[in-house]
C-alpha cells in the first residue's frame, strides 16, 4: 500500500531560499499587470482614434481644438503609458526567467518582492496616465 506524505503547511506559504519553487502570488501579479497594460493600450488606441476624428471635425470647422498646454499633457500621459506598458511586459519576462513551473508551487518565494515592486511602479505609472489635469 502506498503512503502519501503531506508536508507541513508552512512549506506551501514561503519557499526556502535554496528552493526552485514557483510562486502563485507572482503569477497573479503578472496576470493582473499584463491585463492592466493591455487595457490601457486599448484605451489609448480607442481615444487616439476618437481624438483624430475630433481634430478632423474641428479643422473642417476652422476651429482650434488643443492649446499648447493640452498637447504637452497628452505627450506626458503617453510617456507614462509607454513606461506602464514596458513594466507590464517586463513583469512577464521576469516571471518566465525566474519561475520554474516544473517544480512545486508555493504562495511566495524570493522573487515576490521584485514582482511586487514592478507591479506597484506599473500602477503608479497608470495612475499618472489617468490623472485629471487642471488647465
Amino acid at each position: 500500500m502506498k503512503h502519501i506524505v503531506i508536508p507541513d503547511f508552512h512549506d506551501f506559504i514561503f519557499a526556502p531560499m535554496s528552493s526552485n519553487a514557483w510562486a502563485l502570488l507572482n503569477l497573479l501579479l503578472v496576470i493582473v499587470g499584463i491585463f492592466l497594460a493591455v487595457l490601457a493600450l486599448a484605451d489609448y488606441l480607442v481615444n487616439k482614434r476618437r481624438e483624430k476624428r475630433i481634430i478632423k471635425t474641428a479643422t473642417e470647422n476652422s476651429g482650434t481644438l488643443f492649446t499648447v498646454e493640452e498637447k504637452y499633457i497628452w505627450k506626458n500621459k503617453f510617456d507614462w503609458l509607454i513606461i506602464a506598458e514596458f513594466l507590464g511586459f517586463a513583469g512577464v519576462l521576469v516571471f518566465l526567467f525566474t519561475q520554474s513551473m516544473n517544480s512545486f508551487m508555493v504562495l511566495m518565494n524570493r522573487m515576490t518582492v521584485a514582482h511586487t515592486v514592478i507591479f506597484i511602479v506599473e500602477i503608479v505609472a497608470l495612475r499618472l496616465v489617468y490623472r485629471r489635469e487642471r488647465i
